[in-house]
């Protein structure tokens, strides 16, 4: 949960072909509590794993189609501002799955930096930058 846009909401991500990241409304007396106000979506082959809310920013793990972060700003209008491809490919050793690559995200607010959990790569550290 977070304040964006000045609202609070919460981002929750399915997971499964299909699968993609909705916005809710969290304010309580809100006409639009606990309803999904937006929405984002690679591919439909491709499904989310994890999800963070971190200020106006979603941190999104996308199996295969890596890092995601969102400027929730406007929270009914979500925008991709930055992403970061873990994902090699179908070669041996991978592919085998729709539950590999980027699957595991959190944020270090001291330090600004997104520490990113991939199967294949293993722990990677990114800093976003303007």
């Amino acid at each position: 949960m977070t304040t964006a846009g000045g609202r609070k909401i919460a981002i929750h991500g399915d997971e499964d072909i299909g699968a993609h990241v909705r916005i809710v409304d969290v304010q309580e007396g809100s006409s639009d509590f606990m309803t999904e106000i937006g929405s984002y979506e690679t591919r439909p082959q491709v499904s989310v794993h994890n999800v963070m809310a971190v200020g106006d920013l979603g941190l999104i793990t996308y199996y295969q189609d890596g890092l995601r972060i969102l400027d929730l700003s406007d929270p009914e209008n979500p925008q991709k501002i930055a992403h970061y491809h873990t994902w090699n490919g179908v070669a041996e050793g991978n592919g085998l799955s729709m539950f590999e690559g980027a699957i595991g995200v959190d944020y270090d607010n001291a330090d600004e930096l997104i520490y990113l959990a991939d199967t294949h790569q293993g722990l990677l550290i990114l800093r976003l930058e303007p």
